[in-house]
């Protein structure tokens, strides 16, 4: 019996229990690079390296929560739970980790299609209320 194991410096996300962790494969062992919060990425165990590209050229539109952005690449899950490898050099603006992204492309550049003007403060609370200003001593 054989065990599958990952080729070195293959990089995985692994998210779950509340944390989201960056990790890669080196010397035999799987190495975190990086942690932070879950946030709000879909749980799972999520390799990048092994991620399909991205066509710049297809008409169509790639959706699902970014996983992951880095210096080079924009990470995506898909809705088939494929992760999809974006070339970050073709956007004009990087969508935020976490975010459930609408992704097309427009003459090879990449296109946020759900992106609104104003950037969501704080997302899964409804926003605070303005506090009001109450008059001592009346009642209404």
């Amino acid at each position: 019996m054989t065990v599958d194991r990952p080729p070195e410096r293959a990089e995985r996300l692994v998210i779950m229990n509340g944390s989201r962790l960056h990790e890669r494969h080196l010397g035999g062992q799987w190495t975190v690079m990086d942690s932070e919060p879950q946030g709000m990425n879909p749980r799972g165990i999520h390799r990048l390296d092994t991620a399909r590209d991205a066509d710049p050229k297809t008409k169509g539109e790639y959706r699902g929560a970014v996983l992951h952005v880095d210096k080079a690449n924009i990470y995506q899950l898909g809705n088939d739970s494929q992760v999809v490898r974006h070339d970050r050099d073709r956007f004009k603006e990087t969508p935020t980790v976490g975010e459930g992204a609408r992704i097309g492309y427009d003459n090879g550049r990449g296109v946020m299609l759900n992106r609104s003007i104003e950037p969501v403060a704080n997302r899964g609370s409804p926003p605070t209320p303005a506090p009001t200003r109450a008059t001592p001593g009346r009642e209404r």
